[in-house]
C-alpha cells in the first residue's frame, strides 16, 4: 500500500532494497516519472543481464546517482553497463563501445601488442576516459587519512609444518601431478592450485564433502584422524592448530590477544571451509564468535554486525568470507 502511494504521490522519497523494489516493479510503472534514483551498492548492477539491473533500467527516471564503495574491477563490459545505467546512450550501443573503445584497448595490452597497437589503444583510453570524468566522482581513502588512527601492515610468513610438506611433496609426485607438469589434464590445473592453497591453510581442507581431493588420495594414509570427516551426528573432532603453520600462528596470536587485551577479531578467508576450522578452533578456545557468508540471511547479516559494533558485546572474533564482506559491510 505505501509503495502504490508513493507511485502517485507528487513529492515523496521512498527508501527501499533491490530486493523489494524487483518483488513491486509493476506497481511502479503504473506511477509517474521518478525525478532522482539512487542506487547504493551499486556495483550489484555492473551485470545489466541480472532482474534487478533490468527492472531499474526500465524504471522511468529523470536522473540517476550510482554509489559503491567497492572498486569496479577492471572489466571494461561491466564497466559499460554501469556508464550505460546511469548515461543511456552516451557511449552507444554495446557494439558501438566494443569497436569504438573496448576492442583497441585490449588489444593495445596483449603482450604480442605493436607499438601502433599500444598507442592507439592508449589514446581510446584517454579518449574514454574524458568522457566519463565529466560524470564520475572517485574518492580514495586519503580523504580519511586526517580522521583515522594510522595503520600498520603486518605480513607474517609462515612455514609449513611437517604434515603439510609431506602432503606437499606426495602430491607432486602423484601420477595426476605429472600428468599436468606433461600438458595433460588440463582441466585439472585450477582445481589442483586451489587444493593446494587450501593444504596451505590447513590439512583437513583436502577434504571436501567426506572425499579427498582428485592426486591426494596417498596422502590419506597421512591424515590423523582429526582431520578426517565427522562420524555421526554430533560428533565434531578436535582441531589441532599446529598441523598447519597458518593456525598454529594465528592460534597463538588470539590467545595473546584474548588473555591481555580487550581487542575484537575480524579473521577474513576467500573458503568458506576455512571459515568452518576458524569457528571450531573458536568453539574449542571457548571464544565467543559469529560466521558471515553468502549463506547468511540479511537479517542474520544486520544482527551479526550490530552484536560485533555493540562496545557491551560478548563477541570476540568475527568470522567473514571476503565475498559476502563487499556487500554494504561497516565493522567498528
Amino acid at each position: 500500500a505505501m509503495i502504490q502511494r508513493f507511485s502517485y504521490a507528487r513529492s515523496a522519497v521512498l527508501i527501499i532494497s533491490y530486493e523489494t523494489f524487483r518483488i513491486h516493479e509493476k506497481l511502479f510503472k503504473k506511477g509517474n516519472q521518478a525525478g532522482l534514483l539512487i542506487c547504493d551498492e551499486a556495483h550489484r548492477l555492473k551485470n545489466k543481464e541480472t532482474k534487478t539491473a533490468m527492472a531499474l533500467s526500465a524504471l522511468q527516471t529523470r536522473r540517476r546517482v550510482l554509489l559503491s564503495g567497492t572498486p569496479i574491477q577492471n572489466d571494461l563490459d561491466e564497466f559499460y553497463s554501469m556508464v550505460h545505467f546511469c548515461n543511456p546512450g552516451l557511449l552507444g550501443s554495446e557494439k558501438d563501445f566494443h569497436r569504438l573503445y573496448q576492442n583497441p584497448i585490449l588489444r593495445g595490452r596483449e603482450p604480442d601488442a605493436s607499438d601502433k597497437d599500444r598507442e592507439r589503444g592508449e589514446a581510446k583510453s584517454s579518449d574514454l576516459g574524458k568522457i566519463v570524468n565529466q560524470f564520475i566522482l572517485r574518492r580514495t581513502n586519503t580523504l580519511l587519512s586526517d580522521h583515522l588512527p594510522p595503520k600498520l601492515v603486518c605480513v607474517v610468513c609462515c612455514s609449513l609444518s611437517s604434515l603439510q610438506l609431506k602432503m606437499y611433496k606426495t602430491f607432486l609426485s602423484s601420477k595426476v601431478a605429472k600428468q599436468i607438469e606433461n600438458g595433460g589434464k588440463a582441466t585439472m590445473v585450477l582445481p589442483t592450485i586451489t587444493s593446494l592453497k587450501k593444504l596451505c591453510n590447513h590439512p583437513a581442507l583436502i577434504m571436501d564433502g567426506g572425499k579427498v581431493a582428485e592426486g591426494f588420495e596417498e596422502c590419506i594414509e597421512l591424515l590423523p584422524s582429526s582431520c578426517m570427516p565427522a562420524r555421526g551426528r554430533g560428533v565434531t573432532p578436535l582441531l589441532d592448530p599446529t598441523l598447519s603453520g597458518k593456525f598454529h600462528v594465528l592460534h597463538k596470536l588470539l590467545k595473546g590477544v584474548r588473555a591481555t587485551t580487550d581487542d575484537k577479531v575480524v579473521l577474513v578467508s576467500n573458503y568458506t571451509q576455512t571459515l568452518d576450522l576458524f569457528e571450531r578452533m573458536c568453539q574449542q578456545e571457548g571464544w565467543p564468535c559469529c560466521k558471515l557468508d553468502g549463506s547468511c540471511s540479511i537479517k542474520k547479516r544486520t544482527k551479526m554486525v550490530s552484536d560485533f559494533n555493540d562496545p557491551r558485546g560478548t563477541l570476540f572474533a568475527f568470522l567473514l568470507s571476503s565475498k559476502a564482506g563487499g556487500c554494504g559491510l561497516n565493522l567498528i
